[in-house]
């Protein structure tokens, strides 16, 4: 037969026996010996801190037969079927998988019921955070009107995700978590109950690898005695080992180094702690939390913030003596950023021996930054050409008749190479024909910006657009600039949708960028919607591609569906007219 576990075995059977929640239990102890008890409650605060322990407790208190002061007797039959598990009228539930309103709408006609054996029916719901949205409104009048022999806890630790209306019907407790020196007396007491012999220094490690958990720091106790079996004594060593925690002592150790100087030995230490199974994520949080120790006694605060022993306290006053305020800050900011490593990532003890070295740099007056970065060459160095970047047949350009910028390198446009005649054989190999770059930024002028230059070099912007991002590009196809206003350049899109991505931050800033590039300035920009205002230059300039949509002949031919392009020639712009079905049709002007 499996035997019960410590956590279990020395759960909390009085008021006086939770550890560390002096405030709550007070509270409780008064409302049962006065009477005055709620009908509804919500403990709050972490895992593992006596919140299930002081609902079945306050449960206890209120239907034992012979009170004192408050607190149960432990000896009449309701407090002893409590305390075994097995009373009736005591009911847990686990909301995490009890959620729905089906089992709401449940709870509600069984609450109506009288007790069967005790004069209160006790409901205990816990983690009831978790309760869907729809059973939180089904529950919401049974527990601001519960029949009076019912009292509701509802235990969680997420406290912030309860409903207002859930929290203003109870009367909320806050539990803390546990102090290591409450904890290390608690452990002491089962330890000396269950015939365990431990160091003191093994079961503070124990309490603070649990993290202020009573529950986590009693089953670490159960694990450690399980290692060594029975009858062997609990010593530091052995905690380090099954924990992975060093204790306080290797983290005085590393800052005293850290305050010599001494490197190799503080190397030393960390590589020698890793080897004997210490976590090196866990010793950097307790180094951590050793150097805010030093900080809040070196800026003159009670000891009563640090959670340590007497004899820790003045070792720690010590340290803190070789270092000035502003030492400790700087270090302590060093070894949280050595905490930070990528998730999945496991780099061993490198980030703590770089935070070590870093924060020895830092004391000595070298910075870790002060080793010169390695050249960089700059983006003006020749490269070699290139290869043009061609167009798809489908590409849509609304000039077919200009050449199509390639992209190199180092970000600016070129045209392709044009291909040259083959040299005779005893001349040099031919030169790469000069390249055409894309527009230079023009001078940044002392006056306002205007629209004019901006619709001027329109289609250059474009291109340069293009290189920096291509999709804030493609939706600039069918936009053009309107108007300066306020100082920024108002563009304008015919459609929404258009206009919605473009105001995107990261292509808002391509535009701004290309802008400013080109301008020698910096450039805002805005995108509206196009309707139809502009300025008055753009406005006085004829509508070619009106005028020749007018024409009856092109009327004819559009009618007929017969597809209009535009094409630039040398001599001018022309417009053909060729059946949508036949892409092979002649190119005669229509």
């Amino acid at each position: 037969m499996a035997t019960q576990v410590l956590y279990r075995k020395w759960r909390s059977r009085t008021f006086a026996e939770l550890v560390g929640q002096d405030h709550v239990t007070r509270t409780l102890r008064n409302a049962v010996r006065t009477g005055r008890v709620a009908h509804a409650y919500v403990f709050a605060g972490p895992r593992g801190v006596g919140k299930t322990s002081a609902a079945r407790l306050l449960a206890k208190a209120l239907n034992c037969e012979a009170p004192r002061d408050g607190e149960p007797c432990n000896e009449c039959a309701s407090c002893l079927a409590v305390s075994e598990g097995r009373a009736m009228d005591v009911i847990e539930m686990d909301a995490a998988s009890n959620r729905g309103i089906d089992d709401i709408r449940d709870l509600r006609e069984k609450v109506k019921f009288a007790p069967t054996e005790s004069r209160y029916k006790f409901y205990i719901l816990d983690e009831a955070h978790q309760l869907t949205d729809a059973a939180v409104d089904a529950f919401l009048k049974t527990l601001e009107e519960p029949p009076p022999h019912t009292v509701f806890v509802l235990a969680t630790t997420e406290v912030h995700e309860i409903p207002a209306t859930i929290l203003s019907r109870c009367q909320r407790l806050d539990f803390r978590r546990i102090p290591v020196v409450d904890s290390v007396r608690r452990l002491e007491q089962i330890c000396a109950a269950e015939g365990i012999e431990a160091t003191f220094e093994a079961l503070e490690t124990i309490s603070r690898a649990a993290t202020g958990s009573m529950r986590d720091a009693i089953g670490l106790l159960d694990q450690v005695v399980g290692f060594l079996g029975e009858g062997r004594r609990i010593d530091l060593q052995v905690v380090q080992q099954i924990v992975g925690l060093s204790g306080g002592e290797a983290a005085h150790d590393l800052l005293h180094y850290l305050a010599d100087g001494d490197l190799a030995s503080g190397l030393r230490l960390i590589n020698r702690l890793v080897e004997s199974g210490v976590d090196a994520r866990q010793f950097g949080r307790e180094v951590v939390d050793y150097l805010r120790g030093m900080m809040l006694l070196k800026a003159g605060a009670p000891s009563s913030l640090l959670d340590v022993s007497p004899e820790s306290l003045e070792r720690q006053r010590g340290l803190a003596e070789r270092f000035s305020a502003g030492q400790l800050l700087q270090s302590l900011r060093i070894f949280t950023r050595g905490d930070s490593a990528p998730r999945g990532v496991n780099l061993g003890q490198l980030p703590l021996e770089m935070a070590f070295v870093e924060a020895s740099l830092a004391l000595t007056g070298e910075s870790a930054t002060s080793v010169p970065p390695p050249p960089v060459r700059s983006v003006k160095e020749p490269r070699q050409a290139s290869r043009p970047v061609e167009r798809p047949a489908w590409w849509a350009d609304e000039d077919r008749g200009s050449t199509p910028a390639a992209a190199t390198h180092d970000g600016e446009a070129t045209t392709p190479v044009q291909p040259t005649k083959p040299a005779p054989a005893a001349e040099p190999a031919p030169q790469p024909a000069p390249t055409r770059r894309a527009p230079e930024p023009v001078a940044a002028e002392a006056g306002p910006l205007t629209i004019e230059p901006v619709v001027e070099r329109w289609a250059s912007l474009m291109e340069r657009l293009g290189q920096a991002n291509r999709g804030a590009q493609a939706l600039l196809r069918d936009a053009r600039p309107l108007r300066i206003d306020d100082g920024a350049v108002v563009i304008g899109c015919r459609y929404p949708f258009h206009r919605d991505r473009l105001n995107d931050e990261r292509s808002r800033s391509s535009v701004e960028s290309v802008l400013g590039q080109v301008f020698g300035r910096r450039v805002r920009v805005q995108f509206v919607l196009d309707s139809g205002e502009t300025s008055r230059e753009v406005e006085a300039r004829p509508d070619p591609v009106g005028a020749v949509l007018s024409d009856p002949v092109v009327k004819s031919a559009v009618g007929l569906g017969w597809r209009v392009t535009r094409i630039a020639k040398e001599e001018g712009v022309v417009y053909n007219a060729e059946p949508q079905d036949d892409p092979g049709a002649s190119e005669e002007p229509g």
